[in-house]
């Protein structure tokens, strides 16, 4: 062979695919509740070229203190932005605590009469309610007594604290 073998290098980039888990630490919670929601981007499959989420924020977590429901994603490319990058979101629920109003069917009674008590939300979602004499409406005819009349609402899934208001008939 008279012609000496001529070698070249050439650098190639390559880049790995990206897969990853989004975790929350929780789905939903109360709108007085400041603890708020976690997110962590977990377990992946090669080193990334950055992590954005949709508030702009950068990084591996984020926790945020919403004021309503939302999505929250996080937008995560290869390391050398070759490959496609991946996109993943999460929902979290903020429901609104319980607020009510007392609703009477009358304003004035004679002892023993019958009367409407009803509890009407203002805010919020009711999941059950229970009142003191073991009745689950959201209204109760009683007979009027010089008593109070308690009545227990809970919220729908329990996220909100439960709710306990007092009716009091007074009778001249």
């Amino acid at each position: 062979n008279i012609c000496p073998m001529l070698v070249d290098t050439v650098a190639l980039t390559v880049d790995q695919p990206i897969n990853y888990s989004l975790r929350v630490d929780r789905t939903e919670m109360c709108a007085t509740d400041a603890k708020g929601f976690s997110f962590k981007v977990d377990s992946l499959t090669a080193k990334p070229g950055s992590m954005t989420w949709s508030n702009g924020a950068t990084g591996d977590s984020l926790h945020v203190v919403p004021a309503q429901s939302e999505t929250i994603s996080v937008k995560v490319t290869s390391l050398n932005n070759l490959c496609p990058s991946v996109t993943k979101s999460a929902s979290v629920n903020v429901y609104e605590p319980l607020a009510v109003k007392n609703i009477l069917s009358r304003d004035s009674v004679c002892l023993g009469d019958t009367v409407k008590m009803a509890v009407s939300l203002t805010s919020g979602i009711a999941g059950s309610y229970s009142w003191d004499d073991g009745m689950t409406d959201s209204s109760v005819t009683v007979s009027a007594k010089d008593k109070p009349y308690v009545v227990s609402v809970r919220s729908y899934h329990n996220i909100c604290p439960m709710l306990v208001d007092t009716f009091k008939l007074i009778v001249d």
